[in-house]
């Protein structure tokens, strides 16, 4: 979880930084790569999807899937 909170704070501090419109548009590829024992993997991506989190990520203006 740690990881995915880091991934997360540095994704807000870019667009934070580079949200200017008058910069070029760059495209950001981000990876996630969540690591547990016993299932806990495949349940966090089990309830990321169910919540909603996924579509409503994949859904915001810019990301291109």
């Amino acid at each position: 979880m740690k990881h995915i909170l880091t991934t997360l704070l540095a994704m807000a501090l870019l667009s934070a930084c580079c949200g200017d419109n008058n910069e070029k548009e760059m495209p950001i590829t981000v990876n996630i790569k969540y690591t547990g024992v016993d299932g806990n993997a495949l349940k966090f991506a089990e309830e990321m999807t169910a919540s909603g989190t996924v579509a409503a990520i994949r859904a915001e203006e810019g990301n291109l899937r």
